[in-house]
């Protein structure tokens, strides 16, 4: 089993932002707007997915954004 890359998701948890530094760092941050809270500094010209109106279901914009997002970071699953 190959080791997979850690994507971390940055919401609006300050403690979340030395890991999403980390992230950003090598290039695997995929940051979400899950509210309209205002980014840290460091981030707060980044581009994001917003989340703040996501009805749940997978036919929402914001969750497709997302989904093709990942593929385009991590690679479509290995079909067997």
């Amino acid at each position: 089993m190959r080791r997979r890359d850690f994507i971390t998701l940055l919401g609006g948890a300050a403690a979340a932002w030395p890991l999403a530094a980390r992230a950003l760092e090598n290039n695997k941050l995929l940051p979400v707007r899950l509210d309209n809270a205002a980014p840290p500094l460091r981030f707060i010209n980044m581009q994001t997915v917003n989340f703040s109106c996501w009805d749940g279901s997978c036919g929402d914009q914001a969750f497709r954004t997302l989904v093709a997002d990942l593929l385009d970071l991590i690679g479509a699953p290995n079909e067997k």
